[in-house]
């Protein structure tokens, strides 16, 4: 188990406005990205990326969210957020 501070900030989901018809930030739960914000803050210290990548799909299934929504967004984060992950390494 985790403690995230209070005052951690994030961003939801880093998902484009002009997407958000299709899916939304807010549509992802709030735990999943806020958990995934985390690890990428602080990489390799909780786990390393592709970790951080499952637990946003894992946490996103638990909290219900629709199985195409996790999909796109679980496969969204792998393909791009690399470049994020690294810059605060």
């Amino acid at each position: 188990p985790w403690t995230i501070k209070a005052g951690f900030k994030f961003d939801l989901a880093s998902i484009p406005r002009f997407l958000w018809s299709i899916i939304a930030p807010f549509e992802l739960s709030v735990e999943a990205p806020l958990v995934h914000d985390y690890c990428y803050k602080y990489p390799d210290k909780f786990c390393n990326r592709k970790q951080a990548d499952k637990f946003f799909r894992d946490i996103m299934k638990r909290e219900g969210v629709p199985y195409w929504k996790r999909v796109v967004a679980y496969r969204a984060v792998r393909m791009f957020a690399g470049a994020v992950w690294e810059r605060h390494k």
